[in-house]
């Protein structure tokens, strides 16, 4: 069992118990505002990403596990997330600091991850990132919530944008113009 510094080993086997995974083979493969861990079991790959409350609630996680749903539901390929052994699809995992994680696991994606700057020359994917794209914003007319959800910000009620006064004046370029 491999972990980041922020969660620790018995944080990350507690989650993995909350899906009938030991963790003792997860691996660490990554994360920003999650920690993100990859996992075999019963010859199947799969996802657990531990989010810190304080960066995301758990109604907001489950708002975009919602959303997920939605999405495979109308044929869209996306990485569905699983039932936790208790039935849930969010678990919260509570840390000896007392900080607390909203758990959720995925079905891993078939393929393999495009790196720098093979992405850049991959024509073909650009392509095929257009028509998902197109068809995302499709779909996505027709979405209804299952259950009560919590809002994501308007990307225009970000902090930063909101102080864009803080800048320094050479940097006066980056404002958008619609923020001016």
């Amino acid at each position: 069992m491999q972990s980041n510094d922020a969660i620790t080993v018995e944080i990350l086997a507690c989650a993995a118990r909350q899906y009938r995974a030991s963790g003792r083979d997860a691996a660490y493969i990554g994360g920003s505002q999650n920690s993100v861990y990859e996992y075999v079991q019963d010859g199947r790959s799969f996802i657990l990403r531990l989010t810190p409350c304080g960066n995301r609630s758990e109604s907001l996680v489950r708002s975009e596990l919602d959303w997920i749903l939605f999405l495979a539901d109308a044929g869209i390929s996306v990485s569905k997330p699983i039932r936790s052994k208790n039935g849930r699809w969010t678990e919260v995992i509570p840390s000896p600091e007392g900080s607390r994680y909203t758990c959720v696991v995925f079905e891993k994606a078939p393929g393999r991850q495009i790196g720098y700057p093979e992405c850049l020359e991959d024509h073909g994917l650009h392509e095929r990132l257009g028509r998902l794209t197109g068809r995302l914003h499709a779909v996505s007319q027709t979405y209804q919530p299952q259950a009560p959800i919590t809002a994501r910000h308007d990307w225009r009620q970000n902090w930063f944008l909101q102080h864009m006064d803080l800048l320094p004046e050479s940097q006066a370029g980056v404002v958008p113009r619609a923020m001016i």
